[in-house]
């Protein structure tokens, strides 16, 4: 009998420190006025990102519904910190604002996770000005989501090979050429995996995204002539 005993306590000691998956298949959070003592729910959201996560079962979603979860110094975002799987980040209904907001100074790096938008162009994440945003393996932002770069250069560090057929949005108030964007790291064919969208050009401007060494740049071109390149360019364009 105490063997048995011994082996609960021991079972359950464990869990505790590893840490059990959470139990819930929806979780609800809001940065600005919830409460980690809270259960999670749509009427009774948490505050944090830390809490809603440990909340959080295999294929649950946690919806923003009132507020980006702030990013003020290093933070990681990996959906599967406490062991759950296919994890996703959505704007609740009638919810239109970003999901992710990292602040100038701060890096915000992401693994593991789905970033759901609303089927409409729209920023998900936010990369202040100074701010870093590094994405890792297994990351997805889907149903038109974006990443929005709001001045300075901030460098996005690509060191995971995104998910088949990947694309991810680069939203920029850029409007002078050579700025960097990507750190491309060892990731190879980096320039697949993004797509820009152009800021709000006048008629003489233009822009594109160009592969410097492991570094993606983005490029505002005087508009008026059809620009070839013979080696690197591709009819497709």
């Amino acid at each position: 009998m105490k063997k048995i005993l011994l082996i609960i306590g021991l079972t359950i000691g464990f869990m505790q420190m590893a840490g059990a998956i959470g139990t819930m298949s929806a979780v609800y959070l809001n940065p600005i006025g919830g409460n980690d003592s809270n259960a999670g729910t749509l009427t009774y959201p948490v505050q944090s990102w830390d809490k809603a996560l440990s909340l959080a079962a295999d294929d649950a979603t946690i919806y923003l519904a009132w507020g980006a979860v702030p990013i003020t110094s290093d933070m990681t975002i990996d959906g599967g910190q406490y062991g759950a799987s296919n994890i996703t980040v959505a704007q609740n209904s009638g919810y239109t604002g970003l999901l992710f907001a990292i602040a100038d100074g701060a890096t915000g790096t992401f693994s593991n996770i789905t970033l759901k938008g609303s089927g409409t162009a729209h920023a998900l994440i936010t990369v202040n000005g100074g701010a870093t945003l590094t994405i890792g393996g297994s990351v997805s932002i889907t149903d038109e989501g974006q990443i929005s770069l709001d001045g300075g250069s901030n460098p996005i560090n690509l060191t995971g090979t995104p998910p088949s057929g990947m694309k991810y949005q680069i939203l920029t108030a850029y409007t002078s050429e050579g700025r960097a964007i990507v750190n491309a790291g060892s990731v190879s064919s980096p320039l697949q995996y993004f797509t820009l969208v152009e800021p709000a050009s006048t008629a003489v401007s233009a822009y594109e995204l160009a592969l410097d060494g492991t570094i993606i740049r983005l490029y505002e071109r005087a508009v008026g002539g059809v620009y070839i390149d013979p080696s690197n360019g591709d009819d497709a364009n």
